[in-house]
């Protein structure tokens, strides 16, 4: 029995609602799961498609140009891809992940992006850098 083009289609499309899907999806998206790690996808859309997922290692704690161009590396494929919102994962320690996570935050938002969701991981805990707790 074969599926119609429009039925492959549908068994490859994920609905990431809540961060625990976001963090389930990425090791899927980029075939392996990240560690020490900045992961961007880059959605598109009124229905926030994927059109990029990228990942680059975390610059040291104290590597200031590591970080901006880390932040500066995913500019061109948002701009290429149309992207106009993005997910940004962080994977290890606070003291690395956190400066890197909000500069490309910052970077992005500069470009016109919508930020959707901004998250740390690490020891199989997250966190969110969007979450407001009341």
């Amino acid at each position: 029995m074969s599926t119609s083009p429009a039925a492959e289609r549908a068994a490859t499309l994920l609905h990431l609602s809540k961060p625990t899907d976001v963090l389930a999806a990425v090791p899927y998206v980029l075939g392996f799961r990240p560690e020490h790690s900045v992961v961007v996808l880059g959605l598109a859309g009124a229905r926030s498609r994927s059109r990029f997922a990228g990942r680059a290692d975390l610059p040291a704690p104290d590597d200031a140009l590591g970080r901006y161009e880390l932040a500066e590396r995913f500019v061109a494929p948002f701009r290429v891809d149309g992207c106009d919102q993005a997910v940004v994962v962080g994977y290890g320690p606070a003291e690395r992940a956190d400066p890197a996570v909000r500069l490309v935050n910052q970077t992005l938002t500069l470009e016109g992006v919508r930020l959707r969701e901004a998250l740390r991981v690490e020891n199989g805990r997250y966190w969110s850098y969007v979450c407001e707790v009341r």
